[in-house]
């Protein structure tokens, strides 16, 4: 019975997480936009649809409470975070851009972009192992193409690549 509620527990999160971001794309692409509330207001009401479900299956109020709660938050943080982390970070936009080109100039700062504080984004992502960095020429590592290859999707589905795309205009303008 136990391996039961198990299993439908994260069949449930399976469903959460694809159902929210399936409403999140069509949402994004329809107004153009990249959603905040909407995807935790989405959130929200599916964890609360599951668990109305999930609580006339099992009758225990206090299981039905920590269900919601956990569904809430993994469907909040894997589509609502994870976008604005993408939407707004130049340290993904740095290695994001060194996965696409094999590599990275330590001297991509223009008009655009601080001198000071785009070093010390590339060196946060020297330092969280995204990056390597010799002779000014960065490359990314296996962790940054990971993290490219599982966060583009998100960002194409939620809609929140369009700074990157900016960044990387900007980036190959001065070239």
């Amino acid at each position: 019975m136990q391996f039961k509620k198990i299993f439908w527990y994260f069949i449930s999160i399976l469903f959460a997480i694809f159902s929210t971001l399936f409403i999140a794309a069509i949402l994004s692409h329809i107004l153009n936009t990249v959603l905040f509330f909407s995807v935790f207001l989405i959130a929200i009401v599916l964890s609360a649809m599951l668990t109305i479900i999930w609580h006339i299956q099992n009758k225990n109020l206090f299981e039905s409470l920590l269900y919601f709660i956990s569904i809430s938050l993994i469907c909040i943080n894997i589509n609502l975070i994870a976008p604005v982390f993408i939407d707004r970070s130049l340290s993904v936009f740095i290695y994001f851009y060194s996965t696409e080109k094999g590599s990275i100039s330590t001297d991509i700062y223009d008009e655009n972009f601080n001198k000071e504080f785009t070093l010390r984004r590339i060196k946060d992502a020297e330092k969280m192992k995204f990056i390597t960095c010799e002779e000014n020429i960065c490359k990314p590592t296996c962790k940054a193409k990971l993290a490219y290859y599982l966060l583009t999707p998100l960002g194409k589905i939620t809609n929140s690549l369009d700074n990157y795309k900016k960044f990387r205009q900007s980036i190959d303008k001065n070239k």
